[in-house]
């Protein structure tokens, strides 16, 4: 059996030894800069998760709701107003319905659009009325590109 010299061996177990080592420094580097990638990401996400954020809604409402006439006179039309406040956060293309219904039969479907920048308002006009005595008259304002709506209910 054939030895080998003991330099050699040892020369082979520096090499393995190196490797050992570069393997574990380049390890070392590239998890550091996984740690370094993943906390600037952390930290922008915690930012961005952190950061007051206004609330978005828009207003939809009748102006002076108290005093609209319920208890209606036949054939004399009434006016009222209703109001859209903008507070998207953006412009809006508002797109409204105002809907006369008497006795369940729809009377009348008006719709309009109105454009408004954040903060904004419209101050909106419509009419309405009963024909016949008895009659129930419901108006409904409706915005339904936002799923929202008011109603105004009479009596005649």
């Amino acid at each position: 059996m054939k030895t080998k010299p003991i330099h050699t061996a040892v020369k082979k177990h520096q090499v393995t030894s190196k490797n050992i080592v570069l393997f574990v420094l380049v390890g070392i580097l590239m998890v550091g800069g996984l740690v370094f990638s993943q906390r600037s990401v952390i930290a922008r996400d915690l930012s961005n998760a952190t950061k007051h954020k206004p609330e978005t809604f828009t207003e939809l409402y009748f102006d002076n709701y108290n005093s609209f006439v319920k208890l209606l006179k036949p054939s004399r039309s009434y006016n009222g107003q209703f109001s859209i406040v903008n507070h998207q956060a953006n412009t809006v293309n508002y797109r409204y319905q105002v809907t006369e219904i008497e006795n369940g039969i729809v009377v009348s479907s008006n719709p309009g659009t109105v454009w408004l920048r954040n903060e904004q308002s419209a101050t909106l006009p419509f009419s309405y009325r009963a024909t016949k005595i008895d009659n129930s008259v419901e108006v409904i304002i409706t915005l339904p590109d936002f799923n929202q709506q008011i109603f105004l209910r009479a009596q005649s």
